[in-house]
């Protein structure tokens, strides 16, 4: 079965604040760190430009061609995980393991609590295969549950030993990974391995398409970036 029409309202809001937050906090982060105003604008710009082009193009219906050769939904990863590379090549001369705050590389992770409650009112409602949740492969939500408690204990109050960092950005990378090859293999393609009920169209249509080309990315340089930074001895 193919999810038709629009997107169940409940869980469409609560992706939307949720992104709304997320990308707030990035453009807080990026105005208060020391970094030239060029660069700041530059970012600031090519984020906010990215994903209007997305959205126009996603409200449109462009990814919703699953037949097209290259895929169109390769739009949606390559130029973000593209980016993600390139700064985690450049982390260390670029000093982003010193300009971002431990407690912010952490905290941000807890998008990933309305997130997976998102995902579950959406296979509540036949839009998102159980795979996709907490009731199948997707662990994510502990992540989600555990970043700001961790960031308090952790990082600001101290009182958990530092492995504990270790192990949240470990367990996080895992779960992510976890989750997004199971939406990768699972989109109707001439390839897809997972035949999941229903496939995954649901992140090709608007607003979800921002979840594999802006929230799982970030996740994942969040979690390279707390572990450099662990390992580099920039968390005391």
């Amino acid at each position: 079965m193919i999810p038709t029409g629009t997107p169940p309202l409940y869980p469409t809001i609560l992706f939307v604040l949720t992104i709304g937050v997320v990308v707030g906090l990035i453009l807080r982060l990026l105005r208060t760190i020391q970094i030239s105003p060029r660069f700041r604008n530059l970012s600031i710009a090519i984020l906010i430009g990215w994903m209007a082009v997305l959205g126009i193009l996603t409200a449109q219906g462009f990814f919703l061609d699953f037949s097209s050769v290259p895929p169109r939904q390769a739009l949606l990863v390559l130029p973000s995980f593209i980016l993600l590379g390139l700064l985690i090549v450049k982390m260390r001369r670029w000093n982003i393991i010193g300009l971002i705050p431990p407690a912010f590389v952490i905290g941000i992770q807890a998008f990933r609590l309305p997130l997976e409650i998102t995902l579950h009112e959406l296979y509540r409602d036949g839009w998102v295969a159980q795979e996709m949740t907490w009731s199948g492969f997707n662990f994510d939500v502990v992540i989600g549950i555990l970043a700001l408690p961790v960031t308090w204990f952790a990082v600001v109050k101290k009182t958990l030993p530092r492995w504990t960092i270790l192990a949240f950005h470990s367990l996080g990378l895992c779960t992510v990974t976890i989750v997004a090859t199971t939406g990768i293999l699972s989109v109707p393609l001439p390839f897809q391995v997972l035949h999941t009920t229903p496939a995954n169209i649901f992140t090709s249509t608007f607003p979800y398409s921002w979840l594999p080309s802006i929230l799982v990315p970030l996740a994942v340089f969040a979690h390279i970036l707390g572990l450099r930074q662990y390992l580099t001895g920039r968390i005391q």
